[in-house]
């Protein structure tokens, strides 16, 4: 959470050995609130996002193959289904959960190309847009209203990767201005000059 009272992550279920659980740690104390066996999740499990009042929790179950969502209270786990047929693995960007927790972005992968989604929970999973001629597409980031989307996927111009901007109120995607022209596969390290328009990115980028 954003003071840090409670965060996400994993822990062994036995001091030796034993499978590793999602958990939510509360900073006073030290305390884990085990997620990982509850619901459907089996096997290996961790939490990678949190919502700002530390509530909902999204991560991997499954023996770390399928996204979840997971809640302090019960506790719940939730799987999120995969985007397209054929995907063995649906991971949570590391900055995707809105600050309420009801939306969350990630990647999801498998025998097709990988392709970012966004999950509304009580509406589920779509599918974010490609650029123009694009064939793939990464989630990195969300904005705490759970709108806009930081994206990196390829177009025809830049066959290599650009990074843009998804805002899901008007379904519109606009590339983001940068300094490097283009990107490797993979690589999510970048500096920007925006101007102030993109003030919610600069948000969830810097963070």
């Amino acid at each position: 959470t954003p003071d840090a009272t409670y965060i996400a992550s994993r822990a062994r279920s036995s001091t030796v050995g034993g499978a590793r659980l999602a958990v939510r740690v509360t900073r006073n104390g030290l305390v884990n609130l085990n997620l990982g066996n509850t619901g459907t999740s089996t096997g290996n499990s961790a939490s990678t996002g949190i919502s700002a009042d530390g509530s909902v929790l999204y991560g991997l179950g499954n023996g770390l193959g399928q996204a979840f969502r997971f809640t302090a209270a019960g506790p719940t786990a939730t799987p999120i289904p995969f985007l397209q047929v054929g995907d063995n693995q649906n991971a949570p960007t590391a900055r995707g959960v809105s600050a309420d927790g009801s939306v969350m972005v990630g990647t999801s992968v498998g025998a097709s190309t990988p392709r970012a989604y966004r999950y509304v929970h009580g509406v589920g999973v779509t599918a974010l847009p490609l650029l123009p001629g694009g064939t793939w597409s990464r989630a990195t980031a969300i904005t705490p209203d759970g709108f806009v989307t930081l994206l990196i996927g390829n177009s025809s111009q830049f066959p290599t990767g650009e990074v843009y901007r998804h805002d899901a109120r008007d379904g519109i995607s606009n590339p983001i201005p940068k300094d490097s022209q283009q990107l490797s596969p993979g690589y999510h390290r970048i500096i920007f000059h925006l101007p102030d328009s993109y003030g919610e990115i600069l948000s969830i980028v810097g963070q």
